[in-house]
């Protein structure tokens, strides 16, 4: 507000007028995630103070539309042999500021597949595939006598390790999950330098 004051007395005047300051956006790309190769990624981005966002990548996979918070990524060949990608939620700014602020997020890509057979033929398979509890973890063609058996989370975090030496070519056992949260995990099998990667999905 500005007041005038005139020179005789009683010669005053005022006006006044508001001033708006836009907020800083607010950007949460959402937490890293797991995937198996050739998985798509639902996103769920969150936006606060700005009307206008996008996303982008390094990467060369798809979004399916890159200015939707819930968009899908699909990685890109490099993407899937790299193992993983960055996604980067952009958001810009309300006229009249021309700033942006950006958060991103890291997607790691484990090869999967319970069908893919590698040169020395190993075959992993897990059932039953979803489950509420125990899975049974099978591998077959096993040609190197030490395995290593990993139970890995969405966040990409070691949930279990366990090294077995089997005494055929095929191996089997149990792996408790009860006391998981629901969600998709990620086993892992290992035997020398061929490794073999699945998704099991728990449920309540």
């Amino acid at each position: 507000t500005m007041h005038l004051t005139g020179y005789e007395p009683g010669m005053e005047a005022a006006d006044s007028m508001i001033l708006y300051i836009n907020k800083d956006p607010e950007v949460y790309a959402g937490p890293d995630v797991t995937i198996g190769s050739g998985e798509p990624v639902t996103l769920q981005g969150e936006v606060e103070f700005s009307y206008e966002y996008y996303w982008t990548t390094p990467g060369d996979g798809q979004f399916s539309d890159s200015t939707m918070l819930d968009a899908i990524y699909t990685p890109g060949p490099e993407d899937n042999v790299t193992g993983e990608v960055i996604l980067i939620l952009t958001a810009k700014e309300p006229s009249p500021c021309t700033g942006s602020v950006s958060d991103s997020l890291k997607v790691i890509i484990l090869p999967t597949g319970i069908e893919d057979i590698s040169d020395n033929g190993l075959v992993l398979s897990v059932f039953p595939n979803p489950t509420a509890d125990i899975i049974t973890l099978r591998a077959e063609n096993i040609t190197n006598n030490q395995l290593t058996i990993q139970v890995i989370g969405g966040d990409g975090k070691v949930i279990f390790t366990g090294r077995f030496y089997p005494d055929n070519n095929n191996f089997e056992i149990q792996i408790d999950l009860s006391y998981l949260n629901p969600g998709i995990y990620f086993v892992r099998l290992q035997a020398g330098n061929v490794v073999k990667t699945t998704s099991v999905l728990l449920i309540n």
